[in-house]
């Protein structure tokens, strides 16, 4: 997914290296598989996991799942993206997104 780590970075959830901001910004693609975006998909995965960790134990939603949190970002990523209220999202040609 491209949205969601997209709509974390510009939370302040996820942060980037300099060199991947530029990448970024630049619409530089970046490699499937190579380390900075095998990190960008397992810090977005992450993220997601503590988001419904915290919603379970300290919100009292017992039964909300990872696709649901996961979902909602994406969306909240789509409607920012939109109203151009977020920075460019990284490329990666993959079948994985």
């Amino acid at each position: 997914d491209y949205r969601v780590p997209q709509l974390l970075h510009a939370q302040g959830v996820l942060s980037y290296s300099d060199e991947l901001l530029a990448k970024i910004s630049a619409g530089t693609i970046i490699q499937a598989g190579c380390e900075e975006e095998v990190e960008l998909r397992a810090w977005s995965v992450q993220a997601v996991e503590r988001l419904v960790g915290l919603l379970r134990e300290e919100h009292g939603l017992p039964h909300v799942r990872s696709i649901q949190v996961d979902w909602i970002l994406w969306e909240e990523g789509e409607e920012k993206h939109t109203q151009k209220l977020l920075a460019p999202h990284h490329r990666t040609w993959t079948t994985f997104y």
